[in-house]
């Protein structure tokens, strides 16, 4: 096997595996614990305390549902934290779909407030030129103005803000690149 299909071979096993019941299961303990560092939260909830507290959640049930609509984006499992202002603990979360967790989001004074001024603060101290390039070194876009692009692609604007300040890898396998900072 050459390293092109082995490269294949490796996504098709890692899609089937973020896929499956445990893969899902992992990446929402592994978002919550990133979101964590990021916002500088205290984590202390274990993977195996994770897992314990899922068995008792609707996650069975919102996973079964999301498989059944063809794995439908909309319909994913996704961990909402009851009070915005808590952290991820047992007692302050809660297994809903990620439409949900983003309708969510949208009405949160707090989110909108935190999102307003970021964005405010980001773009008074500097602005970017970057080039967002996909898995297979192709060009999507080059632009200057992260709302526009977030909207234009369906990004989250936030995530590609971390991108840019390299806080996060990628978003939504695009790759972000920094080619000039203007003042």
């Amino acid at each position: 096997m050459n390293k092109k299909d082995k490269s294949i071979y490796n996504k098709k096993y890692l899609k089937q595996y973020f896929r499956s019941f445990h893969g899902v299961a992992k990446r929402l303990y592994h978002h919550m614990k990133e979101r964590s560092k990021i916002n500088n939260w205290n984590f202390s909830l274990s993977y195996n305390d994770f897992v314990e507290w899922l068995d008792k959640s609707d996650y069975e049930k919102i996973y079964d549902n999301w498989v059944r609509k063809n794995y439908n984006n909309k319909l994913k499992p996704s961990i909402d934290r009851i009070n915005d202002y808590g952290i991820y603990e047992i007692g302050n979360i809660r297994v809903i779909t990620w439409k949900e967790n983003w309708l969510r989001g949208q009405k949160s004074n707090k989110n909108i407030v935190a999102y307003t001024k970021n964005f405010s603060i980001a773009r008074k101290k500097r602005q970017y030129k970057f080039i967002v390039i996909d898995d297979d070194d192709n060009i999507i876009s080059i632009s200057n103005n992260q709302l526009k692009l977030s909207k234009d692609l369906n990004l989250n604007v936030s995530h590609v803000n971390a991108c840019l300040l390299n806080k996060r890898p990628r978003h939504k396998n695009l790759y972000f690149h920094v080619v000039e900072v203007v003042k």
